[in-house]
This record gives structure tokens, C-alpha cells and sequence, in this order.
């Protein structure tokens, strides 16, 4: 919810002042933008010193990384030491593994009271957010961000979505200024926000990263826009949890608020079975039409998957199962009219399905463009 993207923007930030960044997180490591090795979004200790050693040879001297809450709790991650760490938000995720929000909670903590960074970057407007700030005795190492409380040290105001983009102001002790950027979505002022904040040392970094905000691209299966004439406008997203979901669907709507959506998603198998009703009502909730299909359902059985997702949705609403999701895009961008969206949600830049322990090729993008061609 946000990691993936703040490391690749500090990566491309960092780029446009011709400075090499290592990337370990979802999408794999390597020297930004090329980007290998897809396993675990924090490996091992030893393959994270092994990746450091790599960059330090390659005369990169900034590391960006995804730290999982998994990655904390079995000491992935111990003994490293951070310029600074950052706080994007905690919602309902990893229940199979963490049993409880306040365990897992508790896990993200570690990283700010427990390893040694000389600075924090705290999102605020989040309940889990403004306890770690309560929390945490040096406030001078602290710079909080917000979307819109004027207390914070880094906070937006004048959001304006377009079917572009977004513009927006941010505001700090170093001036305002002006953002424009085609990325999507009210979280992704949130995220530009906190790379700015764990950016800038000084009026000058924070004049040089805003007005090179206008070229970032962005990530591949984050809010990614796929477009063809004569066809419905497609996004393509990653988010897997009830809240990233809504965030999807909410932004989606500020963007295009007079365009239907159609949302195709499922859930994992063999994962936190409580999310999967929660997340069908919050779909039908803000889409017109939905197709449940599948999404990685492991040795669980298909079908048990999507009774419990359509638990969540009413009767009356338009659903259709498809549980082929080659199939299930497909049809979608067949059956939808020009001025609709499409949203295909919960793999993003995954290039796998997971069915029955094969690892089946798909890539919601390529099967959207094969579709763009095929009609």
C-alpha cells in the first residue's frame, strides 16, 4: 500500500540528478531501472548484503527498500541501519500471519523504536500513523505529512483530479510549490509527498524534486493506465486489500466521475479468508459492474473462493463469475462501452497465476493489450 511506489519514485527522483539508486522490494532488486531476482519483498539477510555489495560495487550510494512486516518479525532485516524510515499506512493485511491488527501493529513499531535511523517520515492522517507519532520520544528526527492538516511538515492543498493526472500544492518551511504529475489516485499524493519528504534535505533538493515531479512515470501494475482508441479506458492496479481496493475505486471516481466502472478482481487462496466478503462489498459498492475471477487460488478450491467474495455482494447487483481471468478480461473489454473504465485489480506487474502449485503465465497487461488487438 504505497511501498512499491515510494521507492521507485526516490529512484527516478534520484535519477534526474544523475545519481544510481538500488531497489529491493515486490518487484525485485537491482540498480533502478533494471530490476531483477523477483522473490520476497525483503529477502534474507544475506541476499539483501549480497544485493548491497552489488550496488556499493556499481558506485550506487543509496538503497531503497520495501521493509515487509514478515521481513520484521523473523529478523530479515536485523542489523541494518537506515538514513530514514517511512510510514505510509496499516490496514486489514496478513491476519493468516499476524492473527490480529495490534500484533501486527506492533511488528511495524520495530522498525522505528528498534533499528537505528536518523530520520522518520510518518504519514498522519491514519490512526496506526498518528500512534507511532505519539509513540516515538525524539521529535526533532520526526517530519510528518498529511493531505491536509496545516501542523504537519509536509501537506497538500488545491487537489485538482483530471483524466491527466494530478495537480496539487505541497506546502512546507521550504515554500509552495506547484505539482503536476500523471499519476493517478489520491494516494499517490500521499506517496509523492512522503518521497519528497524523505528526499529533501534542503530548499534547493526541494525546488530541484518537485518541478521533476511532471516527468515520473508510473509504476508497472500502480494505478497503470492502458488506453486505445474506440476502446474503454483501462487501469490496471495491484492492490489486494480491502482498503488499497477502496482507495482504487474512490480515486478512480474523482478522476472520472461520470464514467461506469467495471472491476474485475478475486482473491489469493490459502490466505486470510476473513478480507474476501469484505472486499466483494466494497466492489459492488463502487462499481457498476463486476467480474469475479481468479487471483493466484493456489490449492484452494476456485469456486469456494468466489462464493465467498460474492458473500459480499447483493443479489440485485451486476456480477458475473469468470474464472478464467484470460477470459474474464477479455470479455470485459468486449462487453464494456467507450466512455466506461475497466479496473482489473490484485496482480498488478505479477507475471504468474498460481493454480494447484503450477505457476501459470499471465500478465494482466499483456492480456489487455492482446485483447486491444484483437477486436
Amino acid at each position: 500500500n504505497g511501498k512499491s511506489t515510494i521507492i521507485n519514485l526516490i529512484a527516478q527522483l534520484l535519477r534526474f540528478r544523475n545519481e544510481k539508486c538500488g531497489l529491493i522490494g515486490t518487484m525485485g532488486s537491482g540498480i533502478h531501472p533494471k530490476i531483477k531476482n523477483k522473490g520476497l519483498t525483503t529477502p534474507d539477510i544475506i541476499s539483501i548484503h549480497k544485493s548491497i555489495r552489488k550496488f556499493s560495487d556499481n558506485k550506487v550510494k543509496t538503497v531503497a527498500m520495501e521493509i515487509s512486516s514478515h521481513g520484521i518479525y523473523q529478523n530479515r532485516i536485523k542489523g541494518l541501519i537506515f538514513e530514514a524510515a517511512v510510514f505510509t499506512n496499516l490496514t486489514h493485511d496478513h491476519l493468516d500471519f499476524h492473527k490480529n491488527m495490534n500484533n501486527y501493529f506492533n511488528v511495524k513499531l520495530k522498525l522505528f523504536t528498534e533499528y537505528k535511523n536518523k530520520k522518520k517520515i510518518i504519514f498522519i492522517d491514519n490512526y496506526y500513523g498518528n500512534k507511532i507519532y505519539s509513540l516515538l520520544k525524539n521529535k526533532n528526527k520526526i517530519k510528518t505529512v498529511s493531505l491536509e492538516n496545516k501542523n504537519a511538515d509536509y501537506y497538500s492543498s488545491n487537489i485538482k483530479y483530471t483524466e491527466n493526472g494530478i495537480n496539487f500544492l505541497v506546502n512546507s518551511k521550504y515554500g509552495v510549490k506547484q505539482v503536476s504529475t500523471k499519476l493517478y489516485g489520491e494516494f499517490s499524493v500521499t506517496n509523492i509527498l512522503l518521497t519528497i519528504a524523505t528526499l529533501v534535505n534542503n530548499k534547493k533538493d526541494y525546488n530541484f524534486f518537485i518541478d521533476n515531479m511532471k516527468y515520473i512515470k508510473s509504476l508497472s501494475g500502480r494505478m497503470q493506465k492502458l488506453q486505445k482508441k474506440q476502446k474503454p479506458i483501462v487501469f490496471i492496479d495491484f492492490a489486494h486489500t480491502p482498503d488499497a481496493v477502496k482507495k482504487v475505486l474512490v480515486s478512480v471516481k474523482k478522476h472520472f466521475p461520470d464514467n461506469e466502472i467495471t472491476t474485475i478482481f478475486g482473491c489469493g487462496g490459502d490466505r486470510d479468508v476473513s478480507k474476501r466478503k469484505i472486499m466483494g462489498k466494497i466492489i459492488d459498492k463502487y462499481s457498476n459492474k463486476i467480474i469475479v475471477t481468479n487471483d493466484n487460488p493456489r490449492n484452494e478450491n476456485q469456486n469456494v473462493i468466489a462464493k465467498h467474495i460474492v458473500s459480499g455482494i447483493k443479489k440485485s447487483s451486476n456480477f458475473s463469475i469468470i474464472l478464467d481471468r484470460r477470459k474474464a478480461i477479455k470479455e470485459s473489454l468486449n462487453k464494456t462501452s467507450l466512455n466506461n473504465i475497466v479496473l482489473i485489480l490484485g496482480k498488478g506487474h505479477e507475471t504468474h497465476q498460481i493454480i494447484n502449485n503450477k505457476s501459470i503465465i499471465l500478465n494482466d497487461r499483456e492480456e489487455v493489450l492482446k485483447a486491444f488487438n484483437l477486436q
